[in-house]
């Protein structure tokens, strides 16, 4: 309909050129260049082996992906809706896991609004992960972008209708409550908590600020996944309790979660709970202790502090923590000692002067230069971190850090630094760093000190012993000639921490701590190995008990080592070469301009002057 009320075919106003037949191209000569037509069969061929057996909404990744990985994914991704615990043993990909599973929810429209809440140290890492193996683009729901979502659409305004798909740290949502509110509103569709250990709930009590904040989004009934890596063997109750945010119809609250282990009742198909034996073939962790002179000093500080007198529970306690911190590093003693304690603060000071693990350390650095010597130095506390950093660089050489200090953006950009071959070759972290990290590039784990903890060693030690790692794992501690930190490395050699995983044994391996905190203010009395034996006794029995109980049986349809040759099978072994090929030709005949980069098959295809067509065919505007 014209202005002036005459009505005309839209082909005389928008003339568009008819479609020319196939036959009627082929009579006029119209024809398209071989290259073209084997490339057209080409991407059919790939059109039909990119299903994979099913498997192909999980490939495309720019990872390595595990047979394990993929039969989690797969099983977790067969009931409606998605609510699973993925509880592999540490450093085993359950992080990968739960991207395989976000990833075909969000191709195949399951999913649409997504939130994942992570550790703060760890929202960067998720953020960067999901863009770069997966292009899945998320938004950081930081307090700054929070309060810019409050100053762009008014205070009050849902977050989470702006950013549909989005990243929250634990410790923001907790204490932002009206977050939960309007993450409810929003209504999610896809729920994704990391590190969910942090999700507790004591029997008659509403759980911690974390489970509070989590709760009711969870309670949605959509899609959920839960990652931990506390197994069941660890703590029946924390990992039930997750459960009952799963599958509250099947776990009632009255229902005692011992009487339901006593009963040796299977879990719902809800749990993925991969172990290390059940995958095989990784490299072992070699131990290589360093035994070197010149512990007088520390020796001197430890029996002046464990002959002071502590009458009760409170001043065990203190003394406790100082013993520690003089056996840690004297500067982080030095850091909490009161004024008028000249005589601690004399031999603090000495000792710190004197300490031959810096004086090592330093000598060794010189040494770790390169890319393939990439070396990550654990500390317990913050004034043994800048002590590193400064008797090291003040040899000219550089160091990454990582602490609970730096922001998180600030965190990542050191870990990325890092990880450049050119970067440092060693990095000083405190425990911050011991959570979700993976630098399993490093070729060697330097343990400064050792926390009486064990669950506290190995999660150190697990930054590096990962799946996907090609060489053996060099854990080097401090074993000193005599004294109290001699006993403790004695302990734990005896457990085997430094050989093997812990596998479900932390919380068994709790008193350990006690019975080294009971020894450290007992007295000055030299303490042998003989001391401990009553302690290594009761961890062996707490061995054979977690074996004993066999809880990895309760889950449904566990991943076994022979399933991997057939889930391999439905991989095709050409995909990745043929997908390559496949793009790079279309790319380079529709005008796009295509450059190599380095690395493996990695290519720059950029919108050029001489483009054919208006956009890359399945990538959003």
């Amino acid at each position: 309909m014209l202005a002036d009320g005459r009505e005309v075919d839209l082909d005389l106003l928008w003339p568009v050129p008819a479609e020319v037949s196939p036959v009627e191209r082929l009579a006029r000569g119209q024809v398209d260049g071989f290259e073209d037509f084997l490339n057209r069969l080409d991407g059919l061929k790939l059109q039909r082996i990119r299903q994979a057996g099913g498997l192909g909404s999980f490939l495309g990744g720019r990872i390595q992906i595990f047979p394990h990985q993929l039969y989690a994914a797969e099983r977790a991704c067969h009931s409606d809706p998605v609510r699973w615990l993925l509880a592999d043993e540490v450093g085993l990909g359950k992080t990968v896991e739960a991207c395989l599973i976000l990833n075909r929810l969000l191709h195949t429209g399951r999913a649409e609004r997504t939130l994942v809440v992570a550790p703060e140290t760890l929202t960067l890492q998720w953020l960067g992960e999901l863009w770069r193996k997966y292009h899945q683009v998320f938004v950081l729901l930081d307090e700054k972008r929070l309060d810019d979502v409050a100053k762009d659409y008014g205070e009050g305004f849902n977050p989470f209708d702006v950013h549909r798909r989005a990243i929250v740290g634990l410790d923001t949502l907790a204490k932002r409550r009206r977050l939960t509110e309007q993450a409810v509103a929003a209504g999610i569709d896809l729920l994704v908590v990391d590190e969910a250990h942090h999700l507790r709930r004591p029997k008659g009590h509403p759980g911690n600020e974390e489970y509070r904040a989590i709760a009711p989004i969870a309670a949605l009934g959509r899609h959920v996944l839960l990652l931990t890596a506390t197994p069941m063997e660890d703590d029946a109750h924390g990992f039930f309790r997750l459960l009952q945010l799963l599958r509250p119809e099947e776990f009632p609250e009255e229902e005692p979660f011992d009487e339901r282990l006593a009963r040796r009742e299977p879990l719902p198909p809800c749990t993925s709970s991969t172990r290390r034996v059940d995958i095989g073939g990784l490299p072992p962790r070699v131990p290589a202790p360093v035994e070197i002179e010149g512990w007088e000093a520390t020796d001197r500080l430890v029996r002046h502090l464990r002959s002071r007198p502590a009458e009760n529970a409170l001043a065990r306690r203190r003394k406790a923590e100082r013993v520690f911190r003089a056996l840690a590093s004297p500067a982080a003693l030095l850091a909490v000692l009161e004024r008028e304690d000249e005589e601690t603060a004399a031999l603090a000071a000495e000792a710190e002067r004197e300490d031959p693990r810096v004086r090592w350390l330093v000598e060794q650095s010189a040494r770790w230069t390169g890319p393939e010597e990439k070396t990550l130095v654990f500390v317990a506390h913050r004034e043994s971190l800048d002590l590193l950093k400064g008797a090291i660089e003040r040899q000219g050489r550089r160091t990454g850090v990582f602490h609970e200090d730096l922001s998180p953006e600030r965190r990542d950009i050191e870990v990325a630094q890092f990880r450049l071959p050119e970067g440092p070759s060693i990095l000083i972290s405190t425990e911050a760093g011991g959570e979700g990290r993976n630098f399993q590039f490093c070729r060697r784990l330097v343990l400064f000190d050792l926390p009486w903890n064990p669950g506290v060693v190995e999660q150190r030690i697990g930054r590096l012993d990962r799946i996907g790692r090609t060489i053996p794992t060099e854990i080097v501690y401090f074993r000193p000639p005599s004294g109290f930190g001699r006993a403790v490395a004695g302990l734990y050699e005896g457990i085997g921490l430094f050989t093997a995983p812990l596998g479900g044994l932390e919380r068994e391996l709790r008193h350990v701590a006690r019975a080294v905190e009971a020894a450290a203010v007992a007295g000055p009395e030299e303490i042998g190995p003989a001391d401990f034996a009553k302690v290594l006794r009761e961890a062996q029995e707490a061995h054979d008990r977690v074996r004993r109980a066999a809880y990895h049986e309760l889950h449904r349809d566990p991943y076994r080592p022979e399933m991997a040759a057939e889930i391999l099978f439905r991989v095709p072994p050409d995909l990745d070469e043929l997908n390559e090929s496949v793009v790079v030709r279309a790319a380079a005949r529709f005008g796009f301009d295509v450059e190599v980069q380095s690395g493996e098959r990695t290519w720059l295809i950029g919108y050029g002057y001489e483009a054919l067509v208006d956009h890359f065919f399945g990538v959003p505007l």
